[in-house]
C-alpha cells in the first residue's frame, strides 16, 4: 500500500532530485499565478502578461519532463507551450 501521507511524500519528491522538485514547483508557481491572475483580472486581463506566465511555466514543465524521462508529460506541455506561443505571437501582432 502507498503512504499517502502528504508531508512525508513531499519530502521524499525533495530528497531524491532538489533540482527537478525546484523546477517542478516553479512551473506549478507561473501555470496557477497565470489563472489566478486572469480569474481576478477578467474582463479586460492583460494577455500578455497572462500568456507570458503560462508559455514559462509550461517551459519548465517540459525540462522536468525530459529530467523525469516522461513522455506523455513531455507532449503534454510541448503541446500548451506550442499553444500559447500562437498565443502570444497573436496578442504582439496587436500592439
Amino acid at each position: 500500500m502507498r503512504d499517502t501521507n502528504f508531508l512525508k511524500w513531499v519530502a521524499r519528491d525533495w530528497q531524491r532530485n532538489k533540482k527537478m522538485f525546484m523546477i517542478q514547483t516553479l512551473a506549478f508557481i507561473f501555470n496557477i499565478s497565470g489563472y489566478i491572475y486572469m480569474t481576478f483580472a477578467l474582463p479586460l486581463p492583460n494577455f500578455l502578461l497572462a500568456y507570458g506566465m503560462y508559455l514559462f511555466g509550461s517551459y519548465l514543465g517540459v525540462i522536468y519532463a525530459v529530467g523525469f524521462g516522461s513522455f506523455p508529460l513531455l507532449l503534454t506541455n510541448l503541446s500548451y507551450l506550442i499553444i500559447e506561443a500562437i498565443g502570444i505571437f497573436k496578442i504582439l501582432q496587436y500592439y
